[in-house]
């Protein structure tokens, strides 16, 4: 037993070492001594995380949803906790959204609800009365409902493709709606997996 616990624990080192190796390499060949001037990244000048780049924020996008053809409106509505989003292409933007949020009248339509003065607290996906375990807590008064949950936008945030026969997969007693989307790039008949 003692014998295989050093093994493990003179392997352990072996990779630490390495890593710290590789680590102490790459800072190295990416140190400013060693870059020449056109290889050096500009540094961002908009917001972002360094690792992703500068981004520059596009408003109003996504676009407000179309009222649905079985009279389902959105007046009064806004969007939901947004849980993934995947570009399947620059046209083609897929979005999991938790849910429509009820918004207070007197709110603009499709006022996200980290906007709303005064705030209206946490748009979790708790259903009403229950905590994200699903014991009773206090009401807070408001439910979300399961519309528009996965949909594909174009690259100006228009709807261009949505699913409502699926809308009621999410809507179940404490269910917190979808998670992720994933699309394998080597599957030809390019199966989404939520």
């Amino acid at each position: 037993m003692r014998a295989r616990m050093c093994s493990c624990t003179v392997r352990f080192g072996i990779v630490l070492l390495a890593a710290a190796a590789l680590a102490a390499c790459d800072a190295a060949a990416n140190s400013p001594e060693t870059v020449t001037g056109a290889e050096q990244a500009a540094p961002a000048e908009r917001g972002g995380q360094e690792e992703f780049g500068p981004y520059e924020p596009v408003e109003n996008w996504p676009r407000p949803l179309p009222d649905r053809a079985d009279g389902i409106t959105h007046a009064g509505w806004t969007w939901g906790s947004v849980s993934s989003v995947y570009a399947e292409s620059p046209n083609r933007i897929w979005i999991a959204m938790r849910g429509e949020l009820p918004l207070p009248p007197g709110a603009a339509p499709w006022t996200p609800y980290g906007m709303l003065n005064p705030s209206r607290g946490n748009a979790n996906g708790n259903d009403d009365g229950l905590t994200a375990t699903c014991q009773p807590t206090e009401r807070r008064g408001w439910e979300r409902r399961y519309h528009h949950v996965i949909f594909v936008v174009d690259r100006d945030g228009n709807l261009v493709q949505d699913w409502p026969q699926h809308d009621t997969l999410f809507e179940v007693r404490c269910g917190r709606g979808p998670h992720r989307i994933k699309m394998s790039p080597y599957d030809p008949d390019r199966h989404l997996w939520v």
